[in-house]
């Protein structure tokens, strides 16, 4: 009996092992520029990067209280000891009026230890990676087999799906684009075929995923390689059909351009997407999915629009929001309100600090006189 309880307790003991090793933090989060492309997912975003800021000030502010408090508990100590050592009878009022103020700036001090200490786990709870998770991690984002690289791979959905042609389409790109059997970038000397690099460009143009997204879930294998393969396959578009198209840009559409303005008008006669609808309906204005418009094709002189690029910026709690990713979402409501209170909490903690540190010797001015 004892000794099936004592195999017991060592398998909890092995179990209990097991957790604190994997809950090892052997890592810590980044912002995504400093962050490898494969772990890309797991770096800070906006909002955790104001978040970890404003811990770190509050850290660093507190470290500065606290060793003040320290230096100043430590002169008073000092004070009254010399005075005591003097004359032990006579400061018997004195050593009165101090122990108050003694007590007061030792539970000051543990409760800036414990803040301290709080204030650190919470930091490292939000930047520190555990071991467990990043062997997941690491085990997620290895290479995974090349496919989908060639026209014969590719079905007919796929095909229209990831490149908006299809597969007969493809091969006659193939010979009208002159795109030869193989192809060699020139900076790193990697090696493709002319059919991998019609498929994934065209994928790149189609779809505007990115190449870590594009190399896990479509092609596999190491997405680092196709970005000189995309500028390769863009000089050479430009260097064989550039001369072609240069000077008339919009001269090829002129007869198009009646059809485009149908479509636009067509678009602006139906109610909107769900997706617009879900996103109006989370701001408080369901009324703004409800606007179509009626206009006279002949009064109707815009024929297109300009796809601007969708670019994450720095500030503070910018950049778009909504469901899925890519162009098309609306940017963050009241984003300037973000920034106000992020720098506001600076400035609150700068005052507290002052104002701390003038209440302490004010405490101290009337507890001793």
């Amino acid at each position: 009996m004892h000794k099936k309880i004592n195999e017991d307790m060592d398998d909890i003991d092995e179990d209990d092992e097991v957790i604190i090793f994997l809950d090892e933090i052997i890592r810590y989060r980044m912002i995504p520029r400093r962050t490898n492309w494969r772990y890309r997912y797991l770096a800070l975003n906006q909002q955790e990067v104001a978040a970890v800021s404003s811990i770190q000030l509050s850290i660093s502010e507190l470290t500065d209280f606290f060793l003040v408090l320290v230096l100043l508990v430590n002169q008073l100590l000092t004070v009254l000891h010399s005075s005591t050592r003097r004359n032990a009878d006579q400061n018997v009022p004195l050593r009165q009026q101090m122990a108050p103020v003694i007590r007061f700036y030792s539970r000051l001090l543990a409760f800036c230890y414990l803040r301290l200490d709080n204030l650190i786990l919470e930091e490292q709870e939000l930047v520190g990676i555990t071991r467990g998770e990043w062997e997941a991690a690491v085990a997620r984002e290895a290479d995974t087999p090349p496919r989908n690289r060639s026209i014969e791979a590719l079905s007919e959905g796929d095909a229209h799906r990831l490149t908006r042609f299809r597969k007969e389409q493809l091969q006659v790109l193939m010979v009208h684009w002159r795109i030869p059997a193989q192809v060699v970038t020139a900076r790193n000397r990697y090696v493709f075929t002319g059919e991998e690099m019609l498929i994934v460009c065209l994928t790149r143009l189609a779809t505007g995923w990115s190449w870590t997204q594009l190399s896990k879930d479509v092609f596999g294998g190491n997405p680092r390689r196709w970005s000189p393969l995309f500028h390769w396959f863009v000089d050479f578009l430009f260097v064989n059909f550039y001369h072609k198209i240069s000077g008339r840009s919009i001269e090829m559409w002129l007869d198009q351009l009646d059809e485009f303005k149908q479509a636009i008008l067509n678009r602006l006669a139906q109610p909107a997407h769900p997706i617009e609808q879900e996103l109006f309906n989370l701001d408080g204005h369901p009324e703004r999915a409800q606007y179509v418009l009626h206009c006279d094709p002949e009064h109707w002189r815009i024929f297109g629009f300009l796809d601007d690029t969708n670019v994450r910026s720095c500030p503070l709690g910018s950049g778009p929001v909504g469901p899925g990713e890519g162009a098309g979402r609306p940017r963050r409501a009241m984003a300037y309100e973000i920034q106000r209170a992020f720098y506001r909490l600076v400035l609150i903690i700068y005052c507290f600090v002052i104002i701390s540190i003038f209440c302490c010797l004010t405490i101290t001015f009337f507890l001793l006189f």
